[in-house]
């Protein structure tokens, strides 16, 4: 059976100059660092940010085996067989996508990106609101909560920074239209982070995504609701979803230079019969009083 190891899950090994840093995503600070002159080994150690196998891997044999490991450093990298990395593989491939794909989003270096992306995966709680089933993103770990659940959740969080590890994706009800605003009221002056999907026979629609009041409310658009129950388990919604919800992690939204969304503050639609698509801003309504509720 073929080993992998990997830096333990809430570390980034990080390059600066020769010195190698393992860098702590929890309390965000450089726990232990060594130096290393062969540029082929800096290379090597920036590897284990991402599995690697042993079998394939001669350095990571030796590395495994030597003092160093054993005595000091072996405490900051976990042991995958080939089985469990099955399952943990969605996460890394989630993190190496993002980065990859993404990068020009960002005015951040390859390290920082790493830590922020992958502190982002970590640590952002994704909530479906008020779904009639749930919603399976690979790599993601996301909640079905009623509204009621999400009204509490958030009464509970106010004030606090758990805002800002928190996606809500909620699925517009109309016979919960009283307690929509009520949620959105909460949102929209709290700085929460928020997407709207929505379904019907001929569109599916994603967005507006809102962030606290920046683009006002869900409430600020007449004909809000399409009276729909999106199913998402539907492989076209499931596959834009894939792509966009990562993105909306308030972590990567607030540090973000440009709008690489389909949804942040636009709605996207995408029409059923041939496949066309298109975006609409999302433009606050000046009149509209949810936002503005304290």
């Amino acid at each position: 059976m073929t080993n992998y190891y990997v830096v333990n899950k809430e570390l980034c090994l990080l390059r600066e100059n020769n010195i190698i840093k393992f860098y702590n995503l929890i309390n965000d600070t450089v726990i232990d660092a060594i130096s290393i002159s062969n540029t082929k080994l800096i290379s090597f150690f920036l590897s284990l940010n991402y599995p690697q196998s042993v079998k394939s891997n001669p350095l990571l044999k030796q590395f495994i085996s030597s003092t160093l490991f054993k005595k000091k450093l072996g405490k900051y990298f976990t042991n995958y067989s080939t089985t469990i990395l099955k399952k943990e593989n969605h996460f890394y491939k989630l993190l190496y996508n993002f980065t990859s794909n993404f990068n020009q989003a960002f005015e951040l270096t390859e390290g920082g990106l790493l830590c922020l992306v992958k502190k982002a995966i970590l640590f952002t709680k994704v909530y479906l609101v008020d779904a009639e089933n749930s919603l399976i993103i690979d790599g993601l770990n996301i909640k079905s909560i009623s509204i009621d659940e999400a009204i509490e959740l958030a009464l509970k969080h106010l004030h606090t920074e758990s805002f800002r590890y928190e996606l809500y994706i909620i699925v517009p009800n109309s016979s919960h239209k009283s307690k929509l605003k009520k949620l959105e009221a909460i949102f929209s002056t709290n700085r929460v982070t928020r997407v709207y999907v929505q379904e019907n026979r001929y569109y599916l629609k994603i967005g507006p995504c809102l962030v606290g009041n920046d683009y006002g409310c869900f409430f600020c658009r007449e004909n809000y609701l399409d009276n729909s129950n999106p199913s998402l388990d539907n492989n076209l919604l499931n596959a834009l979803l894939s792509e966009e919800i990562p993105k909306l992690f308030p972590l990567l939204l607030e540090s973000t230079i440009k709008n690489y969304t389909i949804s942040g503050g636009k709605i996207f639609k995408l029409y059923k019969f041939n496949l066309s698509a298109e975006e609409e801003e999302y433009l606050n309504n000046q009149k509209c009083s949810i936002h503005k509720l304290k």
